[in-house]
């Protein structure tokens, strides 16, 4: 198979995804329910691929050091403790796994009443901005760092056929985002149990396939990050 066509069923494949969990969704409800259920399988999927996704940019960031890559070992360092954090932060620190309670603080300041960062109630409200920007960069990044003087970027952006993996959880945000603020007062507040068809808890199937998606993205780094020229 060729490279180019390898990469056009690549870039197909979340569509591919879509098609088929949109219609499940309204033939099987209660069995789509319990699929984006806490620690429901979307949720365990992306605890998996964040991890490997962890794991490959270090293997990156060891071989861009080796290089005598700085900058791309600090990117890709960077991008590997990044994912290490959400893979922690969607375990609650194993909290679920290990059963220990929450500590005071986060008893009363995390909206799960949970061991993890992105729940407390000063940072949540920020949590759909940095999902927005996160599918935004990973959309259209690689073709504004073409742009750039020396189009450095392009090699720590995903490339174009990974763009779509970023791009469902840009727009299910941003309708979020959308709905909240412009729609409450004739819709009411979004849940999982009422109101429109796009529901809260839908976001765990765009957040599997972003999570995909940096795997990919980091495999592809990790194959790359040996023949990227010298800084």
């Amino acid at each position: 198979m060729k490279l180019s066509a390898l990469r056009v069923m690549v870039f197909a494949f979340p569509f591919v995804v879509l098609a088929v969990f949109v219609p499940y969704k309204i033939f099987f409800k209660r069995d789509w329910f319990r699929l984006v259920a806490e620690d429901g399988v979307f949720e365990q999927l992306q605890v998996w691929f964040f991890l490997v996704a962890s794991i490959l940019f270090l293997v990156a960031s060891i071989r861009s050091l080796n290089s005598g890559k700085r900058f791309s070992f600090l990117v890709f360092l960077s991008l590997s403790f990044g994912l290490a954090l959400v893979c922690l932060e969607e375990i609650s620190w194993g909290q679920r796994i290990l059963g220990f309670s929450s500590p005071q603080h986060f008893t009363c300041h995390n909206v799960q009443g949970e061991l993890t960062l992105h729940n407390l109630s000063v940072i949540q409200p920020l949590l759909h901005l940095g999902y927005i920007l996160i599918g935004l960069i990973g959309s259209i990044g690689c073709i504004c760092a073409r742009v750039l003087p020396g189009k450095k970027w392009c090699s720590f952006l995903p490339g174009w056929y990974l763009s779509s993996y970023f791009f469902p959880v840009f727009i299910v945000y941003l309708w979020f985002e959308f709905s909240y603020h412009y729609w409450r007062v004739l819709n009411g507040p979004l849940s999982i149990d009422g109101g429109g068809f796009l529901l809260w808890r839908d976001q765990e199937l765009v957040e599997a396939i972003l999570a995909f998606g940096f795997f990919l993205f980091a495999a592809v780094s990790a194959k790359n990050s040996v023949s990227v020229k010298t800084e």
